[in-house]
């Protein structure tokens, strides 16, 4: 696995949202903002971004602190829990690319946390996954590309 250093990674002109969600609710929300998008007369413009802030447990229940970025091809409205900003970025980077089943990423995962550990490095930032290539079907799931990126200090 191959960590680069990336002095900025940066995207104009994008559609958010974050809150807080149950881990089934991810692609509804997804779904809501690519509906939004599509009545506004816009069109996603790069890869979909995500992060998890935190995980809280609610009698039994995982509620995820989510966040979900998504590039666009104008200025857009913000509203329905999702804001428009003219600018995501994240200064100061390590990077790394998994090419494959996103569930197979624990051990990259490992890797890069033990990089950072090793080479005094603090995470300033949750990890952002850019999903680069998706699958349209199960069988391609294993040509998934994800970026993980994070900012350090």
């Amino acid at each position: 696995m191959q960590i680069n250093k990336v002095k900025e990674y940066n995207i104009a002109n994008v559609l958010k949202f974050r809150g807080k969600i149950k881990g089934n609710e991810a692609n509804n929300i997804l779904s809501s903002a690519l509906t939004k998008i599509g009545k506004e007369g816009f069109a996603i413009n790069g890869p979909i971004i995500s992060a998890t802030h935190s995980i809280e447990n609610d009698c039994g229940n995982q509620i995820f602190d989510f966040e979900l970025i998504i590039p666009i091809n104008g200025v857009m409205t913000s509203s329905d829990g999702f804001v428009y900003k003219d600018k995501f970025e994240i200064n100061n980077a390590l990077m790394f690319r998994h090419i494959g089943n996103p569930q197979t990423m624990d051990s990259e995962m490992q890797e890069f946390s033990r990089y950072m550990q090793e080479n005094n490095l603090k995470p300033v930032t949750p990890f952002y996954n850019v999903t680069v290539k998706t699958a349209s079907n199960p069988e391609e799931t294993d040509d998934v590309v994800i970026e993980v990126y994070v900012g350090v200090k």
